[in-house]
C-alpha cells in the first residue's frame, strides 16, 4: 500500500489537497467519512475539514489502535501541527524529544522533522490534528 503522506510530501501538498470543499457553511458528521487507513490499519485518519487553499490549514481526527507506531516524514519548513488529545495516551517523538500526552492535553510543533505517533497502551488513542501549511 502506498503511504499517502509520502506522496503529499513529495508533491509538497497537504494531506487533503485533492478534496474540494468550497461551502460557506459545512456540518461534518464523522460517521459519514470513510477513514484513510495507515500503519497496517492501526491508524485511522478522518479528514474533518480538508485543506483550505485560502487559509492554508486542514483538520483531521486521528485514531491510533494499541500498538500503532506511525513514523511521519518531515513536511515543509513552515508547517505547524497542533494536536489536541481527546481520549487515550499519545506518545509523540519529535526528533529526539518524546512527549507523553493524555486526554485534555495539547501540543504544537514545527513538522519539518521526522516525528512519530505511538500508542503503547491497550486502549485506542484519539486526537484532533490541525495542520497549518
Amino acid at each position: 500500500m502506498v503511504n499517502i503522506w509520502k506522496i503529499c510530501t513529495i508533491l509538497k501538498v497537504s494531506f487533503s489537497f485533492f478534496i474540494d470543499d468550497e461551502e460557506e457553511l459545512t456540518i461534518v458528521d464523522e460517521k459519514n467519512i470513510s477513514p484513510i487507513l495507515e500503519s497496517n490499519d492501526l491508524m485511522k485518519l478522518y479528514p474533518i475539514f480538508p485543506f483550505d487553499h485560502n487559509k492554508k490549514f486542514e483538520i483531521l481526527t486521528i485514531e491510533l489502535k494499541p500498538g500503532c507506531n506511525h513514523i511521519s516524514q518531515p513536511h515543509n519548513s513552515e508547517v505547524e501541527e497542533y494536536i489536541i488529545i481527546d481520549d487515550g495516551v499519545l506518545e509523540l517523538t519529535v526528533e529526539n524529544q518524546t512527549f507523553t500526552l493524555s486526554k485534555g492535553q495539547s501540543i504544537k510543533f514545527l513538522a519539518n522533522k521526522v516525528y512519530v505517533y505511538k500508542n503503547t497502551h491497550n486502549t485506542t488513542t484519539r486526537f484532533h490534528n490541525v495542520i497549518f501549511y
